[in-house]
């Protein structure tokens, strides 16, 4: 298959088994760093979008209440005016 290679030096056992043992280690140490960190990453997200909603229904109460303000206003102003000629409706 190999030629000039002896198979023990292709499939050296010891050297795959310290590597899967360097590969669990390390996977030791990400895995409760993960646990911990998920919730903060998902508050985080969820703190993001009621900000965004709240900012947006924000918006749009605030364009709703600045109209209504200005059409107080011009009703206010005709109001007062109503003895006046009126040039432009």
């Amino acid at each position: 298959m190999f030629p000039g290679r002896n198979i023990t030096t292709i499939l050296n056992i010891p050297r795959i088994i310290n590597s899967l043992n360097n590969t669990l280690n390390v996977a030791k140490q990400i895995i409760p760093i993960y646990k911990e960190a998920k919730p903060m990453v998902n508050n985080i997200r969820e703190s993001f979008n009621k900000l965004k909603k709240y900012t947006s229904n924000n918006v749009i109460e605030h364009a709703h209440n600045n109209t209504k303000n200005v059409k107080e206003k011009i009703n206010t102003i005709k109001s007062v005016d109503s003895n006046n000629p009126v040039f432009f409706q």
